[in-house]
């Protein structure tokens, strides 16, 4: 058997095609999962701890708004049709992953849950890693070589700032950049949620209350 044909068959090109194919489906999954332990399980610590965790998650969460818009500048419009090389894209290859990242963590630090954010870490790098190879497939399919040389300067997903540069103007479609604002305001949504969720925390559901199922041990 041929060296193609073997890498055709090993375990990671197969788990790539069948999250493209399954990758709404787990997120939504994955997202109930976290909801669900953020909801009904709290983590202790110290008034020093939380502060600097709700410090942190506010600022990754600031830098996963303002990043996604970013990205929105330079990808909208131009996705599957022109290989987007500048911007957020020429320091790394998947730049919206990497403030989804912040984003997400920043969420659970907010929320004040160490083990769920190191939960988080895990499964969104495990997760991510056969999104993002199945995303490559289909963009080495769609832009050839060009492409190749693309991944051959720019990394995956590490940024290397000293690689940044932009064209001097840039052509905009609203309705894509309007999307992707709304996209990013979720994170912003999810905040006042989570408000909402802490000030029906409680004992018991007969109080009112969101019950507490589980404390975990940091």
């Amino acid at each position: 058997m041929s060296n193609a044909k073997t890498a055709d068959a090993s375990p990671t090109p197969i788990m790539a095609a069948w999250f493209a194919r399954c990758r709404k489906l787990v997120s939504w999954l994955v997202a109930l999962a976290f909801i669900g332990l953020l909801v009904f399980t709290i983590s202790p610590g110290s008034a020093d701890n939380i502060l600097i965790m709700e410090i942190g998650g506010m600022l990754l969460i600031s830098a996963a708004v303002l990043g996604r818009i970013w990205c929105a500048l330079y990808i909208a419009g131009r996705k599957n049709v022109e290989l987007c090389r500048d911007g957020p894209y020429s320091v790394c290859r998947n730049p919206l992953y990497v403030f989804s990242f912040f984003g997400a963590v920043g969420f659970t630090l907010v929320a004040r849950s160490e083990p769920l954010a190191l939960a988080l870490i895990l499964v969104f790098t495990v997760y991510h890693h056969f999104v993002i190879r199945a995303e490559e497939a289909r963009l080495r399919e769609i832009f050839g070589a060009e492409y190749d040389d693309y991944c051959a300067v720019v990394p995956r997903v590490w940024p290397r700032l000293k690689l940044h540069w932009s064209r001097s103007s840039l052509v905009i479609d609203p309705r894509v950049v309007g999307k992707a604002i709304m996209e990013a305001a979720w994170f912003l949504i999810a905040l006042c949620g989570y408000e909402v969720i802490e000030h029906y925390r409680g004992a018991s559901l007969e109080a009112g209350r969101i019950p507490t199922i589980f404390t975990w041990a940091f």
